[in-house]
């Protein structure tokens, strides 16, 4: 979520429709990268990228989390979380790979959501 929310609120892109003439006209992305994704379109002619694309257009980009998609902790910690009930699968996860996971989640959150510690603070629930 943390992609989509980058690709959203730094560039304005919808990852669940790409317009991919912003992608070539607003970012100068080359004519090349461009016919990849343009060539993403769905029978309905809608580009709607997956959790890893959304990392490769952050890299096309040149966006600085864009790299993130070769992280080999972070792609072992998604693999087990994927794995897991949290997400698709019935593997249980241990706390550990959990709190490494959170961590991790979080570090990269801090990263790429401006005012990312004050957003927390705002969502929390009220103490009484």
């Amino acid at each position: 979520m943390i992609a989509q929310y980058r690709l959203k609120d730094r560039y304005g892109i919808d990852p669940s429709n790409v317009d991919t003439w912003k992608l070539k006209v607003d970012f100068g992305l080359d004519e090349k990268i461009v016919e990849e994704y343009e060539n993403m379109r769905d029978g309905n002619g809608i580009i709607k990228l997956t959790l890893s694309l959304d990392f490769k257009l952050l890299k096309d980009l040149k966006d600085e989390i864009g790299d993130l998609k070769e992280d080999k902790e972070l792609l072992d910690l998604l693999s087990k979380r994927n794995s897991s009930i949290l997400a698709h699968g019935l593997e249980p996860i241990d706390e550990k790979t959990a709190k490494r996971f959170y961590e991790k989640v979080l570090e990269i959150a801090r990263r790429s959501i401006k005012d990312f510690n004050k957003k927390i603070e705002w969502s929390e629930f009220p103490k009484l």
